[in-house]
This record gives structure tokens, sequence and C-alpha cells, in this order.
């Protein structure tokens, strides 16, 4: 096939050039006028530019903590919220009916606690009334003793007469069953006393483990406490049960307040979960909520650019729902994990200040600032023939003729990008080149 083409190609060009000895000769082709700039060193900030969203920095969902019917809502999403402000009402007849006997059993416990009170002070009191009693018995025990002693020496002195023939023997059996009355009488008192002792003397205190006082008054006090010690008991126990109730009437108020459910931050409502009239579970989310005020702005970056990026960095931020406004950021988290289908790493920044109109998920535009200022020549995009990526293609003016330079290129500024190799300071670039213009063509840079 070489070998065909070579002879053919000769025949060619010898049959053109008998041709062209009686043809005159063609025109010089007429330079392209272009306008061109010079590439000039300027003082640039490093910077990355990245596309991402805003982000809540916190947030929270509002969950039913018991069951219930959603009875009134009175927010809807994209309101705005106070803490603790009332969101929404579920209802709980369950809850209610529980509240209410919870409420009827305190009642009864007070009124048993109260009763219980009364037994132990009318225990007390006839406790005291024992002491009084037997102060009385103690008196009539005495009287009876005198009155023993005064029989039996009656019986001594009759017995006597009788020996002298003073008295009839009718006269002293008398005087003998008067002195057996009586003493009959004092056993049957003594008795009596003894029962009535029983509870209050030193043998009672003893066996309870107490040491007997000494002073009259402290015995007193003690045997007084210790013979009421079940009333007392009957006391704390109804007193116990009292709380109890209570305890349950309040557990049974906090459920019936969950039913109410709150703001627990200042923010916006985000979304909502469930409608009037659906049925809640405990722990169904309810409403999702955003705090107001600072606001992240979550944007990705290329893995070889983190090294770059420090906490504290400072970024602006451009949401085109404000165009012409811009939002100052700060760096504040950079992600230890690369994405592995990406490359990319997810950057946090705050934003500053004038939040309160954005929203999460709004889209953004962010410049990230990563360090002084450097000399970069700057060219206008219009510049470039083709850029990809970090490439890109120019055309270069040199001896009037055009020629393509391939050029790595840095970040896009305002309209210009930065070169960051494939052109030196002073070279001219075409500003627009024309997509016909060819590599090598004269040209007629116009000033």
């Amino acid at each position: 096939m070489k070998s065909l083409r070579l002879p053919a190609a000769m025949a060619l060009l010898a049959l053109g050039a008998c041709s062209g000895r009686n043809q005159a000769p063609p025109e010089q082709a007429r330079p392209v006028p272009v306008q061109v700039v010079r590439a000039q060193l300027s003082d640039v900030v490093p910077l990355i530019k990245s596309f991402g969203s805003i982000s809540f920095i916190h947030k929270a969902d509002v969950s039913a903590s018991v069951e219930g019917k959603l009875a009134a809502r009175y927010v809807q999403e994209g309101d705005a919220v106070q803490r603790g402000e009332l969101l929404a009402e579920l209802t709980n007849v369950q809850l209610e009916i529980r509240r209410n006997q919870a409420e009827a059993a305190v009642s009864s416990s007070e009124a048993n606690v109260e009763l219980a009170r009364e037994r132990y002070e009318d225990g007390k009191r006839s406790v005291e009334a024992r002491f009084i009693s037997l102060a009385k018995t103690d008196i009539e025990l005495e009287q009876q003793q005198r009155e023993v002693e005064n029989l039996r020496k009656n019986l001594q002195d009759k017995q006597q007469l009788f020996e002298v023939d003073g008295i009839s023997k009718e006269a002293l059996e008398n005087a003998r069953l008067q002195l057996l009355a009586a003493q009959s009488a004092l056993a049957s008192m003594e008795k009596d006393i003894e029962i009535k002792r029983i509870g209050l003397r030193n043998r009672d205190i003893e066996d309870r483990g107490q040491r007997v006082p000494p002073d009259p008054g402290a015995r007193q006090k003690l045997l007084l406490e210790l013979n009421t010690l079940t009333l007392k008991a009957e006391v704390q126990v109804a007193r116990a049960q009292l709380e109890s109730a209570r305890k349950e009437l309040a557990s049974a108020d906090e459920l019936l307040k969950e039913l109410r459910l709150r703001s627990p931050l200042k923010g916006i409502v985000g979304t909502i979960y469930v409608e009037i009239g659906e049925r809640v579970e405990a722990g169904t989310k309810v409403f999702t909520l955003f705090e107001s005020g600072d606001m992240y702005v979550v944007f990705p970056v290329q893995e070889e650019q983190v090294v770059e990026i420090r906490r504290g960095m400072k970024a602006e931020v451009a949401i085109d729902t404000f165009p012409g406004r811009s939002f100052g950021a700060a760096v504040s988290i950079v992600s230890p994990v690369v994405d592995p289908q990406s490359g990319n790493v997810m950057v946090r920044a705050i934003l500053q200040t004038g939040t309160d109109e954005l929203r999460p998920g709004m889209f953004a535009r962010v410049t990230l600032y990563t360090g002084k200022a450097v000399q970069r020549i700057l060219l206008p995009t219009s510049a470039l023939v083709q850029s990809e990526g970090d490439s890109g293609t120019a055309l270069v003016v040199q001896g009037g003729r055009v020629f393509r330079r391939k050029l790595r290129l840095g970040a896009e500024r305002e309209g210009k990008i930065e070169v960051l190799e494939g052109l030196k300071p002073g070279e001219e670039v075409i500003s627009t080149p024309s997509p016909l213009l060819q590599e090598g063509a004269l040209v007629d840079v116009q000033a």
C-alpha cells in the first residue's frame, strides 16, 4: 500500500507544478485583527470555591411521651416558635380517669390520716386517764388499808374485853366478820390495781428494752409513748399511704402535661408528621424543629484541598435567594472522612450574622479564603479557548502569530481565573479568541 501511494503523490505534485507555470503567485494571507491582554502578576488571596447548602446547628424532634389522639395543633411548617411555646395537644381518656382516681385516693388518704391522728390523740388521753385513775385508786387503797388496820385493832380490843366478860361472844364475832370483809375488800382492790397497772409498770419498760427513768415525769412520758406505739404507727402508715397517693396524683398530672407538646427551643417548625385526629403512640415523632440564630453552611472540597483548610478560616457565602448579598462564615468542622466515591471532604462553617432569613436546605455558593495574599497571573475567563477542571487552553501572540498554550488553572474570581502554570508575565494573550482562529495564523494586535 505504501509503495503505491508515494508515486501517486509525486505525480500529483508534478502536475501541479506544470500547471502553475502559467498562473500568477497567490496573495499573502492578511493578518487577523485581535484584542490582547498582557499577563501581569496581581495580589490575590488563595481561595477555594464550592457549592453547598444551609444546615441547622441544632435541631430537636418533638415526640409524644404518652399515647393519645392529636386533638389540636397550633403551628404550621415554617412558623417561628419560642422556647416553651405550645405546639399541639393530645387527648387520652384513660389518663384522665387515672388522674381522677388518684385525686379520690388522696382525699381518702387525707381522711385516714386525720382519723388515725385522732385515734392516736385519744389513745394518749386514755393513757393519761389511766394514770389519774391509778392515782385515785392508790388513795382508796391507802384508806382501805387503814380501815383494815383499825378493824384488826378493834378485834384485838374486843378479844381482851371478851376474855374478862366485858362483851358478848356475838359482839366479838361481829368484829371478826367486819375485819374479814375489810380484808377481802382490800385484796380485791389490790387485784384491781394490779390489773390497772399492766402496761404502766417498770417491768413493762424493761421488757421493751428501755431503762426506767428515775424522774417520775420522764417515766410517765415514756410509758405514755410505749402505750401508744401502735396508734402512732397507724398514723405513720396513714401518712405513708397519703404520700403514695399524692405521688400517684403528681404522676398522673405529669402524664397529662405530656399531652401538651411544647417547643424545647427557639426556632422554626421544619416538619410536621401527624395530622389532627390521628392516633399517636408513645415515642412517635410529631414535629422537627430547627434552632434559629446561627446556622451552618455545609460544602464539599477535594481531598487535596483539605490540607489548606484550618478551623476559623473566613468564608463568604452567597445565597441565590438573596441576590447581591453575602453572609460571613467561619470554618468550624472539617470532616475526618473522605468520600471514597467522590473524593470529597465535607466542611461546615458557621454563618456569623444575619441568618434570621435563612432556612435549612437553601443552595449556597461558598468562597473560602485559605491564606494570605500571593501573586498570581489573572486572565479574563473569556480568554480561554477551552477549560476542563484545572486545565485550560489560551492563544498567545508571539511575533505576530498565534500559538496555543496549555495552562494549569486555579480559582475563578469575578470573571477572571488564576493561571498557575503555562504563562509568563508580559506575554500577550488574545482576550476573546475566535473559534476560527488557527494556530500559526498571522494577527494584528489592535490598540
